[in-house]
């Protein structure tokens, strides 16, 4: 039994990957700051009301996972 190993090289360049990631930091923050908070709360309110029903059935650990993340996301954007 033989395992080979590669090492994969990257396509960008470090200074690629730099300007890449201030571009995201960049688009992060004015995304963030002309955020619509009434979405945020509609959104919160909305995933709240599903996790509080009693005959809504989340029927698999994945969608009950993706469903908290989603809750956790909504929340820390409404924060």
């Amino acid at each position: 039994m033989s395992l080979s190993l590669t090492v994969g090289r990257s396509e960008l360049s470090t200074r690629r990957r730099l300007l890449l990631f201030g571009v995201a930091i960049t688009l992060g923050f004015f995304v963030g700051v002309t955020w619509s908070l009434e979405i945020s709360n509609w959104a919160y309110e909305g995933f709240l009301r599903i996790f509080a029903r009693t005959d809504v059935q989340i029927t698999s650990l994945a969608m009950g996972v993706g469903l908290a993340y989603l809750l956790g996301l909504v929340h820390v954007t409404t924060v």
